[in-house]
């Protein structure tokens, strides 16, 4: 195969200011050519273009041409592909005018002697193609359908179908096996049977001029766009239009449509410059719709004539390059695609200085800023133990953190102190056994609730003060939880009482009708409200303190499964995470809830018992056994497009070094990056350029250069990283 050269894979350049959005980027890939069709099967993604048949494998890193000099293609000129129900692949070419199939060996071309019809002469005027469940093909051309069923066509034309002004600039095929097609006097569905037309003369149908391409949903409603007109969603019964005056669509001269595997649409809008018409790439969910253009992303032009959904959720889309875009705005964390040194996350905490904290099970605590990223594991000389009980940070972003199971050891063995990079023994209670839970408030002081061989105590630590509140004996069962509700008030909760702790003085109060069960956690909501998570028989269930009398939050449940974290985000949403069936997550914004199941949605199954807020809005999930989940409605913000870095961010790692040939070349990724990689040899000529789509480790083959020094250059987002490399052979 003769390697495409004039392949270029442009990096993300993104504007200045802009935020870096993890796992939300536009990758542009361009060959000169113009692509007419793109299409994804089990060996690849293939791409129509006016000079041959370009294959990409998945992950891009590789690609061919087929033209007609290096195979059997009849020509080089593709108007449209699609994939049959085998995954081989049906083109149609433009000179000469023939229909191909492919099994990925070599093209079989039509017309052939064996047919039992000649091939129409129609087919000469072919402009696009699909293929029913049962492998016929179906050809939309100037002057109608074409039926292919494998030995003989069959014409469907003006004059033996209701259709009128059969001019066919679509085709697809529904859950019904139907086949959909736009005409220029409107939208065709034939049943195999008969055939309905809907006009704008004899429907509502809502456009001067018929679909120019369409896609169909998952619960059966037909989706189309209209050159001059919008989109429009077709139920079988009535139109429901989109246009430029009832929606945020970009423009009236959409391209294309298509309908993503989560049921998003998307419309590819052509820039008219010379009416004022910028044009855009627009996601629509139903609900929301969103706009892509040059100002939020790497476009050129919005001339957009292609777009085509891939199996990884990407969307890649033609104006005048290629583009990939990834929507992807889930991030899962866990060991082998991050630095986190365990799955099983214990707990989460964020600084006011927007550190990430996060303890996992016997393997480490790892602290994360942007896209820094320093893990302590465990170290007799540090931790005196790798099992983690409570977490807490101060208001000068100081953090502290307790251990279990350490046997009988004082507190000044069990209890450390992270400030400013250095590490500390905070030696409060040395009486202390296992502390349960602690809180730093906004004065300073340090309340923590600590059990050993007395019983239960609350303990306050002031300008080095120690004062000690003992539980009363009959009342010391299950204290484990502390809430701050000012300076002056600290409240302890247990499973059957509370007590308040006011100015210094403990007093033993039933806090209204208590709910019956161990408390999980307890916070106070943006409305001043207590909320309280309650274990009932295994089964969590939220509550709320009124001041006088608490009551059953209601909400609509989750699949059955039970409640193990709740959290308001920076907009006052409440969010609710998931133990049981599978796992996930809630959110309600004081009206509506929006469910995440693991079922319906990218994200890790398990107990999800940890749920924070940092700076941005992203919300951290720990989950037991899936890591962390990290995930914006709007996108995951990671910081500025030049965010702090540390030295493991600038660097790179190449070994062996010396090397006889190959390398590889730790990029030391935390999140997947786009990212170009070049190779230079001492006179400054590139020897080798490649392009990595996320991995942390990349191979380079320099067995053909000669020895000597080597300069590497791995260029993303984040910036410019370089590494010197020596070939001796």
């Amino acid at each position: 195969m003769k390697i495409f050269s004039r392949l270029l894979l442009l990096c993300i350049l993104l504007l200045s200011g802009f935020k870096v959005v993890f796992g939300q980027q536009f990758i542009n890939y361009t060959n000169g050519n113009e692509v007419t069709a793109i299409v994804e099967n089990n060996l690849g993604i293939w791409t129509g273009t006016s000079g041959g048949l370009v294959w990409y494998s998945h992950d891009f890193t590789q690609h061919f041409v087929n033209t007609h000099t290096n195979s059997n293609l009849p020509g080089n000129d593709i108007r449209d592909i699609c994939k049959g129900k085998n995954n081989e692949l049906w083109a149609i070419f433009n000179y000469p005018f023939c229909l191909g199939h492919f099994t990925g060996q070599t093209w079989e071309i039509l017309p052939t002697d064996s047919l039992a019809t000649p091939i129409p002469l129609m087919v000469m005027n072919s402009k696009c193609i699909t293929i029913d469940t049962a492998g016929t093909v179906w050809i939309g051309t100037n002057f109608g359908i074409l039926k292919y069923d494998g030995s003989q066509f069959t014409v469907y034309d003006e004059y033996n179908t209701p259709v009128s002004n059969f001019i066919v600039d679509d085709i697809t095929v529904d859950q019904s096996n139907r086949i959909i097609a736009g005409a220029w006097g409107g939208l065709v569905i034939f049943d195999g049977q008969s055939w309905n037309y809907y006009s704008k003369t004899n429907s509502a149908y809502p456009f001067d001029f018929g679909p120019n391409s369409l896609d169909v949903a998952a619960d059966g409603t037909i989706w189309f766009s209209s050159f001059r007109g919008g989109i429009c969603g077709f139920d079988g019964t009535s139109f429901n239009k989109f246009d430029t005056i009832n929606s945020l669509l970009p423009g009236c001269y959409p391209a294309k449509l298509v309908i993503d595997q989560s049921g998003i649409i998307w419309v590819s809008c052509i820039e008219q410059q010379n009416l004022g018409i910028r044009g855009g790439l627009a996601r629509f969910d139903g609900i929301n719709w969103t706009i892509y253009d040059q100002t939020n992303t790497p476009f050129i032009t919005c001339r957009f004539s292609t777009l085509a959904c891939m199996n990884d959720g990407s969307i890649l889309m033609l104006n005048d390059s290629l583009y990939r875009f990834n929507t992807q705005v889930w991030s899962t964390l866990v060991t082998s695609n991050s630095y986190l040194p365990g799955n099983i996350v214990d707990k989460l905490m964020i600084t006011p200085a927007n550190d990430l904290w996060v303890t996992t099970y016997s393997n480490g605590i790892s602290k994360i800023n942007g896209h820094n990223w320093q893990n302590y594991l465990p170290n007799a000389s540090i931790f005196p133990c790798v099992y983690y009980e409570s977490a807490s940070c101060g208001p000068d972003s100081s953090a502290y953190f307790s251990f279990t199971n350490c046997g009988y050891m004082s507190s000044g063995q069990r209890f450390k102190k992270y400030k400013d990079g250095n590490w500390s023994t905070v030696a409060f209670d040395s009486t202390s056994y296992q502390m349960f839970d602690m809180v730093c408030a906004n004065d300073g002081d340090f309340w923590w609730v600590s059990y050993n061989n007395q019983g239960y105590s609350v303990i306050n630590e002031c300008n080095g003060i120690l004062n000690t509140y003992v539980l009363p004996a009959s009342q010391f069962f299950n204290y484990q939880k502390i809430l701050i509700k000012s300076d002056s008030l600290v409240i302890v909760f247990g499973s059957d009482d509370a007590y308040l702790i006011k100015q210094g003085l403990i007093t033993y109060q039933t806090i209204g009708t208590y709910p019956d069960g161990r408390i999980i956690d307890v916070k106070t909501g943006p409305d001043g409200i207590v909320y309280g998570l309650f274990d009932k028989c295994a089964y969590n269930t939220l509550y709320c303190f009124n001041g006088n009398d608490w009551s059953l939050f209601p909400h609509p449940g989750f699949q059955g499964g039970s409640i193990s974290c709740f959290n308001w985000d920076p907009s006052g949403n409440l969010w609710l995470g998931y133990s049981g069936t599978g796992g996930g997550f809630s959110i309600y914004d004081g009206q509506n809830w929006t469910n995440f199941h693991v079922s319906t949605h990218p994200i890790p199954g398990g107990y999800y018992g940890n749920l924070v807020f940092d700076a941005f809005g992203n919300a951290w999930f720990g989950v037991e056994q899936g890591g962390l989940l990290v995930y914006n409605p709007n996108g995951v913000y990671l910081g500025t497009n030049n965010p702090p870095t540390t030295e493991k961010n600038k660097s790179i790692t190449c070994y062996p070094n010396p090397s006889n040939g190959v390398i590889a070349v730790d990029l030391q990724y935390i999140i997947p990056y786009e990212a170009t990689i070049n190779v230079y040899n001492s006179s400054g000529s590139i020897v080798l350029q490649t392009f990595n789509h996320g991995q942390s480790l990349v191979n380079l083959n320099l067995s053909n250069q000669t020895s000597g020094l080597y300069l590497i250059k791995v260029t993303d987002i984040t910036g410019l990283r370089t590494a010197k490399v020596i070939l001796t052979k």
